[in-house]
C-alpha cells in the first residue's frame, strides 16, 4: 500500500511538472512569435507559413535553456505532446466560426490582412493596402482600430493561419493560454507540495476562467488577457516564493515572456501587468530590506533594471507596431483612446449614468446577469447572491455581457471568498508575518485596480476581481472548521465549476451556425463571380479559405445582379440588393 502511494505520487509530480513544461514552451512560443513577426516588419517583409515553426524552434531553444529538471528523453515525450495539443486544438477552433460582432468587423480582418502580407509599420494606411492590395474595400474608420490596438493575438494568429488555410484556427490562443494557467498552476503548486485535490481544482479554477470561456470560439482577446495576467501574477509569485523547487531563473524567463505578449493584447494588458511588475517589485524590496540582506541595494537595483529593460523591450521592440507607430504619427501611446479627437467606446456601451465607480462595480457584480447598455430602458436587478433567474441562462456564452459578467454564482463566489479571507486572514494567528505581508499586497492591488479603473464593473476589463475570488477559493482549502470546514471546498469548487461552465452553454448552437456558413460557402466556392458587401469584413477571408471568386463594393445595392451578405443572427444568407448589411 505505502509503494503504491509513493508511485501515484511520483506519477503526479511528473504529470505536474510534465504540463509545466508544456505550458512554459507555449508561452516562449507566443512571445517569440511576436517579436519574430516585429522583425519582419521591420526589415520589411511579413508573416508567412514558416513563422509559426520557427517560433516553436525558438521556443524549444527558450525550453531547453530554462529547464529546471535534468534533461532527458522526457522532453521529447514534452515537445512531441505540445504539438499534438497544438494541433488538436487548432482542428477544434477550425470547427467552429466565430460570429460575433467584433470578431468579425476588426478582430478577424486583423488577422486576415496580416496573413496577406500587411506590414503595420510599413504601410501606413490599411485601408488603402486592403483596397489596392487585395481589391477590398474596408471602410475609414476600421483605420484607427487596425493601426491602434495591440496586435500580439492578431500576429500570433495570422501566424496560424498562413500555416492552416482556415482563419478560424487563428483563435486558438484563449484555449492555449487556459492550457497554459493550468499547467502552470499544476506545477507550481505541485512542487511546493500541496496535495493533489488542491492542485487539480486551484488549477481548474484559474484555467476555466468565465470570460475566456465566453470567449473560447471567438477571436475576442479579453479572455485571452485575463490568462495572461494570472500568468504573470503566478510567476511573479514563483519569483518571491522560496517554497518550490522552480528556479528564479525559470520564473523570471516567465515573467519577461509573458509580459510581452500581455503588454500588446491591449492597452490595458500593459497597464495591469505594470502595476503587477511594480508592486512585487516593491514587496521583493521591502521583504529584502527588513530581512536585513547586506547586498539587498545591489539585488534590488539589479531588479529593478531588468524591469526596465522588460519595460523596453515589450514597448519599444515587440509592441513596434502599436505604441512607436502611435507615437509616430499620433504623438500617443494609446492612439486612439488618447491623443487628437480621443475615441469614447464607453459611454454608449455602459448602463450607468453616475460616476461612482464602486458603486456601479457592486450593482453590476451582485444584479442578475444581462446585458443592457447606456440606451436600454431597463435597469440591472439586485439578486441574493447563490441564485438564479430564468433569463440568465440566455446570456450564458456572451461575449461582453456587461453586468454580471462572471456568470449567474460569481456574486455568491466572492461574497464567500470575502468571508473566508478576513475569517482565516485576519481572524486567525497561524498566518505568519510574511504571509500577512505577501497577501495584504496583493489584496492592496486589487482594491486599488477595482478603484482606479472606471469600468471594473465589466467582467472583461477586470481581471483582478476574478484574482480575488482565487484567493478565497486558496484559502478555503486551509479551514479547519469541523463541520464547514468538511464541506465548504467541494461545494465551494462544484458551484465554481458550475458558474464557468455554463459560458459554453451556446457552443452547440455555433456548431449548428456553423454547419450552415459551411454549406453556404461551399455553393458560394461553385459559382463564378458574387457580388457581395458586408459590415463585417472578417468574412471575407472565410469566403476566400473556401475558394469563392468574390467581388466586394459598397455600393452593392446598386449592381443589378448584386448580393449583399446578411447575418441575421441565426444563418448566414444571401439577399437581392435592398441595401448592405
Amino acid at each position: 500500500m505505502e509503494n503504491r502511494k509513493k508511485t501515484l505520487e511520483s506519477a503526479g509530480i511528473l504529470l505536474a511538472r510534465g504540463l509545466f513544461h508544456i505550458s512554459q514552451l507555449y508561452l516562449y512560443v507566443m512571445a517569440a512569435n511576436l517579436i519574430l513577426a516585429v522583425g519582419l516588419f521591420l526589415i520589411g517583409k511579413s508573416i508567412h507559413w514558416f513563422l509559426l515553426p520557427v517560433s516553436f524552434a525558438a521556443g524549444v531553444i527558450l525550453l531547453l535553456h530554462f529547464y529546471d529538471d535534468e534533461i532527458n528523453w522526457t522532453i521529447i515525450y514534452e515537445i512531441v505532446g505540445a504539438i499534438l495539443i497544438f494541433v488538436v486544438f487548432a482542428y477544434l477552433g477550425g470547427r467552429l466560426y466565430d460570429f460575433s460582432g467584433d470578431g468579425n468587423s476588426y478582430h478577424k480582418l486583423a488577422v486576415g490582412l496580416l496573413k496577406n502580407h500587411w506590414n503595420p509599420i510599413k504601410d501606413e494606411s490599411v485601408v488603402n493596402y486592403a483596397s489596392n492590395v487585395l481589391k477590398m474595400y474596408v471602410e475609414e474608420y476600421r483605420e484607427r482600430w487596425l493601426q491602434g490596438y495591440g496586435k500580439a493575438t492578431w500576429i500570433f494568429g495570422a501566424s496560424v493561419y498562413a500555416l492552416t488555410g482556415n482563419i478560424e484556427t487563428g483563435k486558438i490562443y484563449t484555449i492555449l493560454g487556459m492550457f497554459s494557467a493550468f499547467g502552470l498552476t499544476c506545477g507550481y503548486l505541485k512542487s511546493c507540495g500541496k496535495k493533489a485535490f488542491i492542485v487539480v481544482l486551484m488549477s481548474l479554477a484559474a484555467a476555466m476562467n468565465p470570460v475566456a470561456l465566453a470567449q473560447v470560439d471567438t477571436f475576442y482577446n479579453d479572455g485571452y488577457l485575463h490568462l495572461m495576467l494570472y500568468i504573470v501574477v503566478i510567476s511573479l509569485i514563483m519569483n518571491v516564493d522560496p517554497r518550490h523547487t522552480i528556479s528564479s531563473k525559470t520564473s523570471a524567463s516567465l515573467i519577461a515572456s509573458v509580459m510581452i505578449v500581455c503588454a500588446n493584447i491591449k492597452f490595458t494588458g500593459l497597464l495591469y501587468g505594470g502595476i503587477y511588475c511594480i508592486a512585487y517589485f516593491i514587496y521583493y524590496c521591502v521583504r529584502s530590506i527588513r530581512a536585513g540582506n547586506q547586498d539587498c541595494l545591489r539585488k534590488c537595483t539589479f531588479r529593478c533594471a531588468l524591469f526596465a529593460l522588460l519595460a523596453v523591450v515589450s514597448i519599444g521592440l515587440a509592441g513596434a507596431p502599436t505604441y512607436v507607430t502611435n507615437l509616430i504619427h499620433h504623438h500617443t501611446l494609446t492612439y486612439p483612446l488618447t491623443g487628437d479627437e480621443p475615441e469614447d467606446i464607453m459611454t454608449e456601451n455602459s448602463p450607468f449614468t453616475e460616476e461612482n465607480r464602486v458603486k456601479n462595480l457592486l450593482i453590476s457584480t451582485f444584479s442578475e446577469t444581462c446585458d443592457i447598455t447606456y440606451r436600454s430602458s431597463s435597469t440591472p436587478q439586485l439578486k441574493v447572491p447563490f441564485t438564479c433567474d430564468k433569463s440568465e441562462l440566455t446570456y450564458m456564452g456572451g461575449v461582453d455581457t456587461r453586468i454580471g459578467g462572471f456568470g449567474i454564482f460569481f456574486s455568491g463566489m466572492l461574497s464567500l471568498s470575502i468571508i473566508v479571507i478576513f475569517t482565516e486572514f485576519w481572524k486567525t494567528k497561524r498566518k505568519t508575518e510574511k504571509d500577512r505581508t505577501f497577501w495584504t499586497m496583493n489584496l492592496i492591488v486589487i482594491l486599488f485596480l477595482c478603484v482606479l479603473i472606471k469600468e471594473s464593473w465589466w467582467a472583461r476589463y477586470a481581471p483582478y476581481l476574478y484574482f480575488l475570488f482565487l484567493i478565497g477559493l486558496y484559502f478555503s482549502f486551509d479551514i479547519k472548521w469541523k463541520i464547514v470546514g468538511r464541506f465548504i471546498v467541494p461545494i465551494f469548487s462544484a458551484v465554481a465549476i458550475l458558474n464557468s461552465g455554463l459560458q459554453l452553454m451556446d457552443i452547440p448552437n455555433t456548431a449548428e451556425k456553423t454547419e450552415t456558413a459551411h454549406k453556404l460557402f461551399s455553393a458560394l466556392g461553385k459559382q463564378d463571380t458574387v457580388y457581395l458587401y458586408s459590415q463585417r469584413p472578417g468574412v471575407y477571408f472565410n469566403l476566400g479559405d473556401y475558394g469563392v471568386h468574390f467581388v466586394v463594393d459598397s455600393r452593392v445595392a446598386d449592381i443589378e445582379e448584386a448580393q449583399t451578405l446578411v447575418w441575421d443572427r441565426t444563418k448566414w444568407s444571401l439577399e437581392k440588393p435592398g441595401g448592405p448589411e
